[in-house]
């Protein structure tokens, strides 16, 4: 019988009932820009076609900004454009306010379009809870292709990864960061096809304010000379990841 009407309805549902949340949850995986690692629970998704209200932007350099963009985007025809400026602290920052997740093997998936010139980018989840807050955290210089990540002191550390991303801002890369929210161990990062391990790999905590609750984290560096451009888009955070294949 068809959905909501008496049981001897003469109308045949032609298929199952799924819930729009079921529906969004596959839209999500199936739409995944990692498309051979769809693992873990979308907790939440962001393409900026509605705006950047759940977001803290700033910047410092001058010059420098953070504001939507129809200029580059791979869904919906915006993005997040970030300008690190000139001058002594060329940095521009994005930053995803998000409810506190189970506690377990978290991802941050972005999309990033790289300008001609630039310098470095910093991918990251931090967590704020019980007073303590825990920060996992890479940097990529985008002129050498060198990607370190901070370590249980404080320290830049290399991951012995190096990539090289083609210029122009017309093309985005594909980034995914997993971290273990349990143990505070760097699992894997995913740059567009290409899978790398992370883990015996450990960041630093420090005490935090009250609150529980978790952030996606997305900043640009510039050289202080020539500003660098970033664009962003098409960014979802998951929970319940897998362990480490």
């Amino acid at each position: 019988m068809a959905h909501g009407l008496p049981d001897d309805s003469n109308i045949v549902k032609p298929g199952p009932t799924v819930t729009m949340t079921d529906q969004a949850e596959l839209a999500v995986r199936l739409g995944s820009i990692v498309t051979f690692d769809r693992l873990g629970t979308v907790v939440d998704l962001e393409t900026f076609l509605h705006g950047c209200s759940r977001w803290e932007l700033d910047s410092w350099g001058v010059g420098g900004g953070v504001t939507l963009s129809n200029y580059r985007s791979i869904f919906d025809g915006v993005s997040l454009k970030l300008t690190s400026g000139t001058g002594g602290i060329p940095n521009a920052i994005a930053v995803w306010n998000l409810a506190y997740p189970v506690l377990s093997r978290l991802g941050y998936e972005a999309c990033y379009a790289l300008g001609e010139d630039r310098h470095e980018l910093r991918h990251g989840i931090f967590l704020y809870h019980d007073g303590i807050q825990t920060y996992f955290i890479l940097n990529w210089d985008l002129t050498t292709g060198i990607i370190t990540y901070m370590d249980i002191t404080g320290f830049w550390l290399p991951t012995g990864i190096v990539m090289v991303p083609v210029p122009g801002d017309y093309l985005f890369q594909r980034v995914k960061l997993v971290v273990n929210g349990v143990n505070n161990e760097y699992e894997r990062l995913i740059v567009n096809d290409e899978h790398y391990d992370l883990t015996t790999r450990y960041c630093p905590t420090m005490g935090a304010g009250p609150g529980n609750f978790a952030v996606c984290w997305t900043e640009v560096e510039g050289d202080g000379i020539t500003s660098t451009d970033v664009y962003l888009d098409g960014c979802i955070f998951t929970q319940t990841e897998t362990a480490e294949p």
